[in-house]
């Protein structure tokens, strides 16, 4: 007779679904965060803070690098 609750695989399905959704949010984050940065350090050069600009727009890009790299090569 069938109790009715989940067997272990499809908790395991949803954990996976679940754990699939949240790397995306992060990776997601990570592109924005890196874009922001990328943004806040053109804005810094306009103002005519040119040093810390471009130090701000590398660690952007570094960081949409970083997270462009891992969306692409991450495992499956």
């Amino acid at each position: 007779m069938r109790s009715g609750a989940p067997d272990g695989g499809e908790l395991l399905g949803d954990a996976d679904r679940s754990a699939e959704v949240w790397v995306q949010v992060g990776l997601w984050g990570g592109l924005l965060s890196g874009a922001a940065l990328v943004l806040i350090g053109v804005l810094t050069m306009i103002a005519g803070f040119v040093g810390p600009g471009v130090w701000i727009s590398a660690v952007g890009a570094l960081t949409v690098l970083g997270f462009v790299l891992m969306r692409r090569f991450r495992a499956r």
